[in-house]
């Protein structure tokens, strides 16, 4: 079976769904220079924890979930290495897990996000 990851803010539990940015209103990468390869009525979701924690490491209080998709799931035509990054209509959180403060401070460092 498959593992998927999605990285964002805190505050999603077990069983709650991850809903797209058209939905929720959420920041999207739509809008920070990704639009045309990106969209906003999808949910990514990944099959790397540490591909997921550079996107929870850009929130204050970044967490990782491990989801379930729901609906189609289908490949990120953006992505260039296959079976990394995943887009569906939304995803079911399975298991929330609370990045350590180094793990977090690491992937800031990578990405060059202040601590």
């Amino acid at each position: 079976m498959t593992i998927y990851y999605h990285g964002g803010p805190a505050g999603r539990r077990h069983g709650d769904r991850l809903l797209p940015p058209d939905e929720t209103g959420a920041p999207s990468l739509s809008e920070f220079g990704a639009a045309g390869v990106h969209r906003k009525d999808r949910v990514y979701l990944t099959t790397s924890y540490p591909a997921a924690l550079l996107y929870a490491c850009t929130w204050p209080d970044g967490r990782v979930y491990q989801c379930q998709p729901v609906g189609e799931i289908e490949p990120d035509p953006d992505c260039t290495e296959a079976g990394l990054s995943w887009q569906c209509p939304s995803a079911r959180v399975v298991e929330v897990i609370k990045p350590k403060g180094k793990e977090l401070k690491r992937a800031r460092r990578a990405l060059g996000v202040p601590a």
